[in-house]
């Protein structure tokens, strides 16, 4: 690895942890693939393991992604299924509309994200799900309703305020979203689709 890469990593952690106590939160501790070891996590309910999904995607990069998602109370299910839907897998994806990676970040993103966590490149994978899961963290706390988290993800806030207007809670997107992560749910349980 060098000696540029190592800095950004190092850039995106000082940023996570500058985030956690202006947010005041436990912070943490973002595991890059070669530091990956813990396959376990211990919950006050009880103990959670990682199980790797089959998708297009590294067994290292869904530990780590699973092990952001449960330091951050965000189900992995749900941020897999996105990233689904999203990017189907290419961390290298840029839209028509300027959204980059898994995640699909858009541009008018990228000011603040940047400023927050000093992301250089969203199509890293790494920094793109740390931006994707802190929006997603984000808008469940002003919409707790997964099908209007995520439509405010996928519109924009703005957007999905017109629809909810009108009354229309749920879209296309919101629906295939929480379809599939029902079925990635489905194969962490070992049943058959």
């Amino acid at each position: 690895m060098n000696f540029s890469k190592n800095l950004k990593r190092l850039m995106l952690v000082s940023s996570l942890v500058i985030c956690a106590l202006a947010y005041n939160v436990q912070q943490p501790k973002v595991v890059y693939p070669e530091e990956v070891q813990v396959k376990t996590v211990q919950s006050a309910q009880s103990q959670l393991t990682f199980r790797r999904l089959d998708v297009p995607m590294d067994s290292v990069l869904q530990e780590w992604t699973y092990d952001l998602c449960w330091r951050h109370k965000i189900d992995f299910t749900l941020i897999m299924a996105m990233i689904k839907q999203e990017s189907n897998f290419r961390p290298d994806a840029i839209s028509s509309t300027n959204d980059y990676g898994l995640m699909q970040i858009n541009i008018i993103n990228h000011h603040w994200l940047r400023e927050k966590f000093g992301i250089t490149d969203f199509c890293d994978p790494y920094a793109n799900i740390v931006a994707g899961v802190f929006m997603v963290k984000e808008l469940f706390k002003k919409y707790p309703e997964p099908g209007k988290m995520l439509m405010a993800y996928h519109m924009g806030e703005e957007g999905a305020a017109k629809f909810w207007k009108r009354g229309i809670f749920e879209s296309h997107y919101s629906k295939s979203v929480l379809a599939q992560k029902k079925a990635y749910e489905k194969e962490i349980r070992g049943e058959h689709q």
